[in-house]
């Protein structure tokens, strides 16, 4: 099984910013050739899967991560994984 993961969001906080998630195309694309040539795998999306979750990056103040935290994704994989992919 092969997991691939779309990472968090990042944003720093300074500013008017109208910054939105883009849909992880790149996983897409994997994604499309991995059934196409047969083999099976699951995404997780960690930015998307909890857009409105959003918390502290190592402390700072200034710089915010969106989306699932490490261990909530960690989670996610399932444990027949032998290949991840960010």
């Amino acid at each position: 099984m092969i997991t691939l993961i779309n990472h968090q969001g990042m944003k720093k906080m300074a500013g008017i910013q109208l910054q939105s998630p883009s849909p992880p195309i790149g996983l897409a694309y994997l994604g499309a050739f991995l059934k196409k040539n047969g083999y099976e795998y699951t995404a997780v999306d960690a930015c998307g899967e909890a857009m409105s979750q959003v918390y502290p990056f190592r402390g700072s103040e200034k710089i915010l991560i969106q989306g699932l935290k490490t261990e909530e994704v960690v989670a996610l994989v399932p444990n027949e994984t032998r290949v991840v992919g960010f």
